[in-house]
């Protein structure tokens, strides 16, 4: 009978913070303001963002993290090392007085290889007028029957001060950019931000 012990690098930095109100000094930028207050044992996995076009009438900041996870796995024979990546996104919601409140978005977890973060954006993905947050990613692929790479799109409406995932609309643009062995081929639509705007105006959703 196999055993399995999992170790996992603590999550305690990445809960530390949240819902705290955080103070940003006086002409601190984005980033530097993100990085202070970035989970423990992560690093930036994109530009930070300072942007109104969630809501008008704050500057929200947003910031995505990677931290890299540590397995150790006890098999009948033998020990397993292993580690993938994660990505952790946050928003930093102003209150008044340079002070913030600190909200999980998202965390991203790895599909068949380490995520990577294209571009993080604004879109009219609903029929109301806000825009939606929208994450592109690509994930490589390297198996014995195909190789090449995922391109995932996470999109999120803003709501009441929270970030809700619409699975059903981001799942439409998931695409493979990959080739088998057998030499069959297949093209990912939605590789870049316009792609996917172009898409989203398709369907209907003003940009």
């Amino acid at each position: 009978m196999r055993q399995t012990l999992i170790f996992i690098a603590t999550f305690l930095g990445v809960l530390s913070s949240f819902g705290q109100t955080l103070k940003r000094q006086t002409n601190e930028t984005a980033d530097t303001f993100a990085i202070r207050y970035k989970p423990d044992s992560t690093e930036l996995a994109h530009t930070v963002l300072e942007t109104n076009s969630i809501d008008t009438a704050k500057k929200i900041i947003i910031a995505f993290y990677k931290k890299t996870i540590y397995e150790v796995r006890q098999m009948d024979t033998y020990i397993d090392h292993s580690q993938y990546n994660i990505l952790i996104g946050y928003s930093f919601l102003p209150l008044g007085n340079n002070e913030y409140q600190k909200k999980l978005i998202d965390t991203l977890y790895p599909d068949g290889g380490d995520p990577e973060i294209i571009a993080i954006f604004f879109a009219n993905a609903d029929k109301d007028k806000g825009r939606e947050l929208v994450i592109l990613r690509k994930v490589e692929q390297q198996h014995y029957d195909m190789s090449g790479a995922f391109y995932e799109t996470f999109i999120y409406d803003f709501t009441k001060g929270d970030f809700i995932y619409m699975k059903k609309l981001s799942e439409t643009f998931l695409g493979c950019e990959c080739g088998w062995r057998d030499g069959e081929t297949e093209k990912a639509n939605y590789k870049t931000a316009k792609n996917i705007r172009t898409r989203l105006a398709k369907m209907g959703y003003r940009q």
